[in-house]
């Protein structure tokens, strides 16, 4: 059965329980600055991390059984939950993530977590399946939970990782080696960033694969030196990979085999580097970020691209007055992600700030006008891509520009003022 034929028949699926989101634990990296904003949009409470080993737990994995949709988008019956985060794997079908946990302070939580599927680019869906009862036991607070997909196979990735092989319906426990940071899914397989102790705990971090066709985990032999617990993980091409670690330490690591050889890049001076992106073999831009408190009320922000995959750097953006003017980005808002959709296109999520984007490489900026705080970003090319605020509200672009809101609804924020909030237009 092709994906079409797959996410079609989807239709005969259950209803999906309502999302139950908490607050994430308070930290400044921004794997943790993301969990936190999606749980703050919905309601939750505030739980620390401990020390704690990842251990066995109890999982069953079930199917609903009842033939009603769920209908998220704008105006239709029965809207019931909206995903948290999607995976979308073309223009119109993705999967999105829903889970709800029972979290007790002196206690092992335990997580049921739905697998929801889309067939109309992320206006309506349908619940493919469920994993039920997952306990984590050992660990203290709300657990890593976080998705991937690649045509109809599916990942469930943090704490614990499980995939499916047919769309969300059925899945299986994988043995990566840890707990998975970061996650990317190629054609040729899947790559994790792993560790085998909690962020709490000095540990190195791991790169291993898994095929498309599932199997052992496969640890690389020769991996960068990271202890820090937070990294991103970068595969513009087959053979390209890129690691960052999120601590603001000035470097980050290249691979042009596949990983079987690593080269040191020392990234642009003189902001801690937040978030990385590249697009080909040579192209890499990385957003930096001044990474206190105030950083979100306008803490100094800086855009540096390089042509020859890390080795040499230009800064082409800097947040000093107004963004219109190229080489200029907003004042206000702390930057969560920086994502490459084709050779000139970029676009960054600021946490109390805009969506923005660039089609010239980083010179200008425009703002997205989305209404929500974005989260999470999706794209399967330079055209379609998606942004999640939590699971409040979806937003969809389908020419690569302009932004709409296709399901849940706005939830307005206290947004940092940029310096030219009000001359700016629509894209």
């Amino acid at each position: 059965m092709d994906l079409d034929d797959f996410l079609g028949a989807l239709a005969a699926a259950a209803v999906v329980p309502p999302l139950v989101l908490d607050d994430a634990r308070e930290a400044t990296e921004l794997r943790v600055r993301r969990y936190r904003a999606r749980r703050r949009i919905v309601s939750g409470i505030a739980l620390v991390v401990v020390l704690a080993t990842v251990l066995g737990g109890i999982v069953a994995v079930t199917r609903p059984s009842t033939e009603e949709s769920v209908f998220v988008g704008q105006g239709r019956p029965g809207l019931t939950a909206l995903p948290s985060e999607v995976a979308f794997v073309d223009a119109t079908h993705g999967f999105g993530l829903l889970s709800q946990c029972d979290v007790p302070l002196d206690a092992d939580p335990v997580c049921d977590i739905t697998i929801g599927a889309s067939a109309d680019g992320g206006r309506t869906w349908v619940a493919a399946g469920r994993i039920s009862q997952i306990r984590y036991a050992g660990w203290r607070g709300y657990p890593f939970i976080d998705l991937a997909a690649r045509g109809t196979h599916v990942w469930v990735y943090g704490n614990r990782t499980f995939s499916s092989a047919d769309g969300g319906k059925t899945f299986g426990e994988e043995q990566p080696g840890g707990i998975v940071s970061a996650f990317v899914a190629r054609n040729d397989g899947a790559w994790a960033a792993v560790r085998d102790c909690a962020p709490s705990v000095t540990c190195a971090t791991k790169l291993a694969s898994v095929s498309m066709s599932g199997g052992t985990w496969h640890v690389f032999a020769h991996s960068p030196a990271i202890t820090y617990p937070y990294v991103q993980l970068v595969r513009p091409t087959a053979a390209v990979v890129y690691l960052l670690p999120r601590d603001g330490g000035g470097v980050a690591y290249r691979s042009v085999d596949s990983g079987r050889s690593w080269r040191t890049l020392q990234l642009p001076e003189p902001h801690s580097v937040v978030a990385l992106a590249a697009f080909g073999s040579s192209r890499v831009w990385v957003m930096s970020a001044d990474a206190n408190a105030a950083a979100t009320q306008g803490g100094r922000k800086q855009l540096a691209r390089s042509e020859d995959g890390g080795f040499t750097w230009r800064t082409v953006a800097v947040d000093v007055g107004a963004f219109t003017i190229r080489g200029q980005l907003p004042v206000g808002g702390f930057p969560q992600d920086l994502v490459a959709t084709a050779r000139n296109r970029l676009w960054t999520p600021l946490d109390r700030g805009p969506l923005l984007g660039s089609l010239d490489g980083g010179g200008h900026w425009l703002d997205a006008h989305v209404d929500s705080p974005i989260v999470g970003l999706s794209f399967v090319d330079a055209q379609h891509g998606w942004a999640t605020s939590g699971g409040a509200a979806l937003y969809r672009t389908t020419d690569g520009v302009h932004w709409h809101l296709i399901a849940g609804r706005p939830v307005k924020v206290n947004v940092a003022p940029t310096a030219t909030s009000s001359t700016v237009g629509r894209p």
